[in-house]
């Protein structure tokens, strides 16, 4: 049977034969470039910090910007990311493209010491500061809602991360 199929396979891609491959869903516009980058995770006051590894295009840069409380951001879903549409005091400039924000959820303390293991044991659910992948939203509302859980309760800034270029 084998060897029916790669005659098959043999007469198909014979030169009386052609067919043309469909484009691929998504040409690349610009190469891309990685940054690793270290954030202080809000509030500053717990010492913590994620390191993250971000893909953005090689004409750009990305922008930290730790807003203190409350904040304004002016921005809107715009080709499938978070565009911004105004500038302001915090260094956010008009066409910057929001790629992270810190956000607060509800979770089981998270370490490898004795209380964070009982804890977890014990079900001490409290909040929790994370840097939310804008990328990964599944609607504009998610994101919204991962900014505004940066509230006075629970931290003194909001930390964004922007795509600029240059």
């Amino acid at each position: 049977i084998s060897s029916i199929l790669f005659l098959l396979l043999l007469e198909f891609l014979s030169p009386s034969h052609s067919f043309v491959l469909p484009p691929p869903p998504h040409l690349p516009t610009a190469l891309s470039a990685s940054s690793e980058i270290y954030v202080t995770l809000p509030p500053k006051s717990k010492g913590l910090s994620a390191q993250m590894t971000i893909t953005h295009s090689d004409t750009s840069e990305l922008i930290e910007v730790r807003s203190p409380l409350p904040f304004g951001l002016d921005a809107e879903p715009k080709n499938g990311g978070v565009v911004v549409t105004k500038s302001n005091d915090s260094g956010v400039k008009e066409g910057d493209i929001l790629r992270y924000c810190s956000q607060f959820t509800m979770g089981l303390p998270r370490g490898d010491g004795i209380i964070t293991t009982v804890g977890s044991f014990g079900g001490a659910i409290g909040w929790q500061c994370s840097m939310f992948d804008v990328g990964r939203a599944n609607n504009f509302e998610e994101v919204v809602e991962a900014l505004t859980s940066n509230v006075e309760q629970r931290t003194d800034e909001c930390v964004m991360i922007f795509e600029r270029e240059n």
